[in-house]
C-alpha cells in the first residue's frame, strides 16, 4: 500500500439555494474532514453514490433545524437531499480524489427542487433552470429514479 499525503483535488459543489453547481478546490488523501464540512457548512456528512466511480457528500443533519425549501436531487437517487453537495472521486486505495464526472455530467445528473407548498413541488435539471415543473412529490422521486445513470 502507497502511502498518501494530502494533495489538491477537484470537486464539484451542489448549492440548492443558489441553484449552482461549480468546480472548488479542496484538500484530497486522509484527513480532510474539516475541507468537506467547511465547503458543506455543517457538522456531521454521509455519503451517497453518484454513478458508478463517485461519490456525494452531503449534510447529514440538512432537515434538522430551520425548515428546509431548497432540495437538490440525483439521477439514481430516489431522495431530494437537504444542504450543499459535494461530488468527488475515490481512487483505488478508497481517498478522495478529483471526480470522474465532468462538470458537464454533474450537471446533467442533477436537479434542484423546491417545496412549494405541503405535497406541492418544482423541480429543474440544472441544465436548464428556467424550466420548472410543478409536481407532488412522489412524481419528484418517479422523476429521480427513472434514470439511473451509471458513470
Amino acid at each position: 500500500m502507497k502511502e498518501h499525503t494530502q494533495r489538491p483535488i477537484s470537486a464539484y459543489l451542489i448549492d440548492p439555494d443558489r441553484r449552482t453547481i461549480e468546480a472548488v478546490q479542496m484538500t484530497g488523501g486522509p484527513d480532510h474532514l474539516a475541507a468537506i464540512q467547511n465547503l458543506l457548512g455543517c457538522r456531521i456528512i454521509t455519503a451517497m453514490p453518484f454513478g458508478d466511480h463517485d461519490t456525494v457528500y452531503c449534510d447529514d443533519e440538512g432537515l434538522c433545524g430551520e425548515p428546509v425549501y431548497q432540495f437538490f436531487g440525483v439521477k439514481g437517487y430516489p431522495n431530494p437531499v437537504a444542504g450543499r453537495g459535494l461530488v468527488v472521486g475515490i481512487d483505488d486505495e478508497g481517498y478522495d480524489t478529483t471526480p470522474r464526472a465532468t462538470l458537464a455530467e454533474t450537471k446533467a445528473r442533477t436537479f434542484f427542487i423546491e417545496r412549494l407548498f405541503r405535497n406541492l413541488w418544482g423541480i429543474r435539471a440544472a441544465e436548464r433552470l428556467t424550466q420548472c415543473e410543478i409536481a407532488p412529490l412522489d412524481h419528484i422521486t418517479a422523476t429521480l429514479t427513472r434514470e439511473v445513470v451509471h458513470g
